[in-house]
C-alpha cells in the first residue's frame, strides 16, 4: 500500500522552498488537496470526509555549511471513503528528506 498526498496549490520552484511548510496544517477536505491510495497496482482517490496533514517541522539539513536537503516531519489523520469502503487513519507520521536527487518539477 502506498499513500500519496497531492498538494496542488503549493508548487515550490526548488526543494529549499519546502521550509515554508514549517508549522503548517492543511485541511484535507480542501479541494486543492488529494489523498491517493495505491493497492495491488490500482490507485484510488480517497473521498476525504475530515482530516488534516500537519507539517510539524520543515528544516534545512546542512553538511559542512552546505545545504544538502530539507527534512519534512509531521502527522496526518483522516476519515475517508475509497474503493467503496470507509476508512479511518489516525496517528500517521512521516519523516522524509527532500534534495535535488528526489525533487522534481513537471
Amino acid at each position: 500500500m502506498v499513500m500519496t498526498f497531492k498538494i496542488s496549490d503549493f508548487l515550490p520552484e526548488e526543494y529549499a522552498n519546502l521550509t515554508t511548510l514549517n508549522d503548517t496544517i492543511l485541511d484535507l477536505t480542501n479541494p486543492a488537496y488529494q489523498v491517493l491510495i495505491s493497492m495491488d497496482d490500482t490507485t484510488y482517490t480517497a473521498n476525504i470526509l475530515s482530516g488534516k496533514l500537519t507539517f510539524k517541522r520543515a528544516q534545512n539539513l546542512l553538511v559542512d555549511k552546505k545545504q544538502v536537503e530539507v527534512i519534512l516531519s509531521g502527522y496526518f489523520e483522516f476519515k475517508a471513503i475509497f474503493n467503496e469502503k470507509t476508512v479511518t487513519v489516525s496517528d500517521g507520521r512521516f519523516d522524509v528528506g527532500i534534495s535535488s536527487d528526489n525533487f522534481y518539477i513537471y
